[in-house]
């Protein structure tokens, strides 16, 4: 609904596009550390996480096509970014690190940083919604996507025994989980 809404009004509006390039490094990390000469039998999240990616980089695109230019040269900066990061990240773990757990620590470490940063980056909204004993500015569908994503993915991480996952997807859950209860709560 929020790009219909850019689109139709051919303006981005007081939409932030923060969250989607936020989205599109915690899908890039996650399809790096999937790679299979990263981690083995991560099919899954490969194909999850280039899926994301792509409808991230197509929300990147529409903000570019309606925002600014001064807002058109930050997303085009973190467009930039996510890519050469990754591009790093892809390009050391292949070149410099010859044994698979040196590339799954070199690869994970970031995938599981950058999801707890995104899973926490709602905390700002939570003392808002405590402040003013509102939910308004807390949409109810992102705090239960968010929830369901992040308990989803733990069990995943369980089920692989990967710790990257299990932890960084069960602090996800957590902070979700904390937002339900908020939401309840106003």
């Amino acid at each position: 609904p929020t790009f219909w809404r850019i689109y139709k009004n051919k303006s981005v509006e007081k939409f932030s596009w923060l969250p989607y390039a936020t989205g599109l490094l915690y899908a890039a990390y996650w399809g790096c550390y999937a790679l299979p000469f990263i981690t083995e039998h991560n099919m899954l999240l490969f194909t999850v996480s280039v899926a994301q990616a792509v409808l991230e980089l197509i929300y990147l695109i529409i903000f570019l096509v309606y925002s600014s230019p001064k807002q058109r040269a930050s997303v085009a900066g973190a467009i930039f970014g996510v890519a050469a990061s990754v591009a790093a990240t892809i390009a050391v773990a292949k070149s410099a690190m010859h044994k698979r757990p040196e590339r799954c620590m070199f690869a994970g470490l970031p995938a599981a940083i950058v999801t707890v940063a995104m899973y926490a980056s709602p905390l700002t909204v939570m003392r808002l919604v405590i402040k003013t004993k509102s939910v308004e500015y807390m949409p109810f569908l992102l705090s239960f996507s968010i929830f369901v994503n992040s308990v989803a993915w733990t069990i995943y991480g369980v089920l692989q025994l990967d710790y990257f996952i299990l932890i960084s997807e069960g602090l996800g859950a957590i902070l979700g989980t904390s937002q339900l209860v908020l939401y309840a709560l106003y």
